[in-house]
């Protein structure tokens, strides 16, 4: 399969599909989020000053959580990272070294201001940051007007899997698919959201799957969200786990490694959605 340069940029969790990033509601129309870079010039800029605001400190095994609200309202994000975290880095054979810091913003607006600028859009709220190596997300408590609740959990776990990705390829995203990235952080973060499988299956009956290349040439144009976790899940499911960490270490390696062409294995992947998503 041909190496696919990708923009080092964290795609921001727009999560995660189906009629929406994340669980958003159904009833909500997907949009078609941009890629967004990391120094966020389109939206404003960060404001490194704001995580002063994190007053609170709270560690636990594998995290270090920052926040500045009563830590009984975030209790849930501490459970569900701490239970991700074994099922995520058992997964992949690797324990990253030392605690992740994950810094809780009170609200939207707060993290936007952090992040990628004052004038971002609802649906941005969570990302990874690797030069930092810290993970960032909104309170849940205050996800704004594209989010719920649980939508929150479920970035936040996404955000980490995308963490521990980089960490098992040593710091480096050169050469990866952001298909593939997103579809691992997608496939791990737990079962496919109801409004992705709608989409998907959506696609499936009206014959608009995207290729591999379309994804590659414009992941969010062709509803990436939504077809590269059923990707991920293909390879785990006919090739194993362990083909799939030998393919997200070396991506240019595919034939190789699934012994067919990029066509077979996209033919492949196809076949599997139409017996798999009616």
């Amino acid at each position: 399969m041909k190496k696919i340069n990708v923009n080092a940029a964290i795609l921001l969790t727009a999560l995660l599909t189906g009629g929406s990033p994340g669980a958003r509601a159904q009833s909500v129309p997907a949009p078609v989020p941009e890629k967004v870079s990391h120094e966020g010039a389109k939206y404003g800029h960060a404001d490194s000053t704001v995580v002063e605001i994190l007053k609170s400190t709270y560690p636990t095994e594998h995290f270090v959580f920052h926040f500045a609200e009563d830590k009984a309202a975030l209790k849930d994000v501490f459970s569900v990272l701490e239970k991700a975290y074994g099922r995520v880095t058992k997964a992949f054979r690797l324990r990253p070294a030392g605690r992740l810091n994950v810094e809780i913003y009170p609200d939207i607006r707060t993290y936007h201001k952090r992040t990628f600028g004052e004038n971002s859009q609802e649906w941005m709220v969570g990302n990874f940051d690797p030069d930092e190596t810290v993970l960032r997300i909104t309170s849940p408590n205050h996800p704004g007007t594209y989010h719920k609740y649980k939508d929150i959990m479920r970035v936040a776990v996404h955000e980490f899997v995308h963490s521990v990705t980089l960490s098992y390829r040593g710091g480096s995203r050169a050469g990866l698919p952001v298909w593939l990235d997103e579809g691992v952080a997608i496939y791990y973060q737990g079962p496919m959201d109801d409004g992705a499988a709608k989409r998907v299956k959506e696609a499936v009956a009206a014959g608009k799957v995207p290729t591999l290349a379309e994804l590659d040439d414009n992941f969010m144009k062709y509803g990436g969200y939504a077809f590269s976790g059923t990707i991920v899940e293909f390879i785990v499911k006919n090739y194993g786990e362990t083909k799939l960490m030998e393919f997200i270490k070396e991506p240019a390696a595919g034939e190789r490694i699934f012994s067919v062409s990029e066509k077979e294995f996209g033919d492949a992947w196809r076949k599997y959605l139409n017996g798999n998503y009616k």
